[in-house]
Formats: structure tokens, C-alpha cells, sequence
């Protein structure tokens, strides 16, 4: 091989490492970056449904309804929120407002799973019809 060909095979060599060094530095800051919003949205949301779900299992619903409230009015416009509400005042036997927050969530999000509830919470609110006497 000529010298000049080996300086532009060294040259080339050289910037390939410039760029394997920028894309790896690159990646890392990216890396980094998912990482720390991963961990900043865990701890928002996920710790606060955790500690809902906490007072849901020792059976602590006014403590759960607070939480799962003030997760909804926080996020309105989110389907889940409110069938979660829906869910924790369910087993806390107030049906009423079990009704509402099923309804919101399915106003957000219709699906038939929430239809179901919906309707299984309205046959248990309506008491049943009273037969009518025959003569």
C-alpha cells in the first residue's frame, strides 16, 4: 500500500471513532433523560394509585375515596381516573356515586366493559317491581 492511502485509512478510521464517540454520548444523554421522566411519572401517579390501593386492601374507603378524588380532580378528562373512582366507591358500597364517576368515564371513553358495570349498578339501585295483584 501507498503511504497516502494508509493516512486516508487512518483519517477515515479516526472519524468513524469522532462518530461512534458522539453517537454513544448521544444515546447515553437520551438514555439518562427517559430514565429520570420514567422515574418523575412513576412517582406522581403510580405512588399515589399505590397508596389508594393500600387503604383499599385494610378497608380504609373514606381515606381511598380522598385519594381517588383528588386524582380526579386533578385529571378530568381521564377515562381511567374515573372508572377507578368508579371502582373504589363501588367497594365501598356508596352506589350512587359509583354511578356518576362509571358514567364520566364512560362519557370519556365509552367501552362496554363500563356498560356492563354501569348496568349492574342501576339493576341493584332500582328496586324491583312490585307485581300487580290479579283478580
Amino acid at each position: 500500500m501507498e503511504p497516502d492511502s494508509n493516512e486516508k485509512i487512518l483519517a477515515e478510521l479516526q472519524s468513524l471513532r469522532r462518530l461512534a464517540r458522539r453517537a454513544l454520548v448521544t444515546f447515553l444523554v437520551l438514555f439518562a433523560t427517559f430514565v429520570a421522566g420514567s422515574v418523575w411519572d412513576f412517582g406522581s401517579r403510580d405512588g399515589v394509585y399505590a397508596s389508594a390501593n393500600r387503604a383499599l386492601r385494610v378497608m380504609d374507603y373514606d381515606r381511598a375515596i380522598r385519594i381517588a378524588e383528588k386524582i380526579a380532580a386533578e385529571q378530568p378528562q381521564d377515562y381511567v381516573v374515573h372508572d377507578y373512582l368508579g371502582n373504589v366507591y363501588l367497594r365501598s358500597g356508596s352506589l350512587s356515586k359509583a354511578e356518576e364517576a362509571y358514567s364520566r368515564a364512560n362519557e370519556l371513553y365509552p367501552s362496554e366493559e363500563i356498560s356492563k358495570i354501569l348496568d349492574s349498578i342501576r339493576k341493584t339501585r332500582t328496586p324491583p317491581a312490585e307485581p300487580t295483584p290479579q283478580p
